[in-house]
């Protein structure tokens, strides 16, 4: 069944977008009541002299890019959906590998306990103390430099490729979200510490809740990731009203929406097929092209652990093709 929406946002315990869909009823604002710390608030203020706050250049539309004075920040970009099995850590991955190919920098931070985005791109074994959790537990600007990990691909592109990865230890960051100003914890360990790259994206979990916001209150950028399937949609749809409503509330008012991947289309499935049809009409000018449908060698390489290069046949091929283009056009919207 297809999904439209109307209505602007609406204020209540946590902000809501009231959306009518064809659909069960109040499924589209299910899991949005949750905590969001008091706004400028002992560590949660951010004044205009704070040096954690990032100049930001709106380019126009609901597209723009993140510049501070000084050193040169990366362009942070959250990758979210709050639904799992989306294909989103495939697209956080996969478009951090393009990038690499097109010569740019990346920073992948893990935010899901999973940790899957850190082993797809090699980062597995005893980690110790070096992960995102450490980082955000420490609260100290910087951090996250001391929790970077090399890509442990064998292509030639991997070294563009650094990751912060996480293990099932950054649950125990879920039990800061009541503290005052934690949310801005990441973006504090951040702080010089992804200077010398050109995107850092955040694999966030398939949640609205303090690992996402975390990623939300660090940089301006958001990217839904669907597939075309319906509660796929609907939780796209979720994560797109939490980072329209939510930005000042995180101390990061230039929070937004900049795009719409869909993943994971399957021709021979009816439903993806009707509701792929539906999606301009849904996202408008946010969906990007191209739609990345199955294909065995994207499932390969993920399962492997290896980059899209090793996969050598036709689909693979495509697949690199596909990839390529969504990271051009995240250049794009961010430049």
């Amino acid at each position: 069944m297809p999904i439209a929406e109307s209505a602007a946002p609406i204020f209540v315990t946590v902000s809501r977008r009231d959306v009518s869909h064809r659909g069960p009823p109040d499924t589209l604002l299910a899991g949005l009541d949750g905590f969001l710390p008091v706004k400028d608030a002992g560590l949660g203020h951010v004044g205009q002299d704070d040096p954690l706050r990032p100049a930001t250049v709106p380019l126009g539309g609901r597209e723009g890019r993140q510049r501070r004075t000084g050193a040169e920040m990366a362009t942070r970009v959250a990758m979210g959906n709050n639904k799992g099995g989306v294909g989103k850590t495939t697209v956080t991955v996969r478009v951090a590998e393009a990038l690499a190919v097109l010569g740019k920098r990346v920073l992948v931070m893990d935010l899901d306990p999973q940790g899957n985005s850190s082993g797809r791109l090699g980062v597995v074994g005893d980690l110790g103390a070096r992960t995102v959790s450490e980082a955000i537990k420490e609260n100290r600007r910087g951090a996250v430099a001391d929790s970077i990990w090399p890509c442990g691909w064998d292509a030639e592109y991997a070294s563009r490729i650094s990751v912060c990865p996480s293990t099932l230890d950054l649950e125990d960051r879920m039990s800061e979200a009541g503290v005052i100003g934690a949310y801005r914890r990441l973006a504090i360990a951040l702080d010089g510490a992804d200077d010398g790259y050109d995107f850092t994206l955040f694999d966030c979990p398939p949640s609205l809740f303090h690992l996402t916001q975390l990623a939300l209150a660090a940089g301006p950028n958001a990217v839904a990731v669907t597939e075309p399937e319906y509660y796929s949609i609907e939780g796209a749809l979720r994560f797109r009203a939490f980072v329209e409503a939510q930005g000042t509330n995180l101390s990061n008012p230039e929070l937004h929406l900049i795009g719409v991947i869909v993943a994971g289309y399957d021709v021979r499935k009816p439903a993806h097929v009707g509701q792929l049809e539906t999606l301009p009409e849904t996202f408008g000018p946010l969906l990007w092209e191209p739609v990345i449908p199955v294909r065995t060698a994207i499932q390969d390489a993920d399962e492997s652990q290896l980059p899209l290069v090793a996969q050598k046949s036709e689909g693979g091929r495509e697949a690199r093709a596909w990839f390529g283009q969504l990271a051009e056009r995240l250049i794009k919207a961010t430049s």
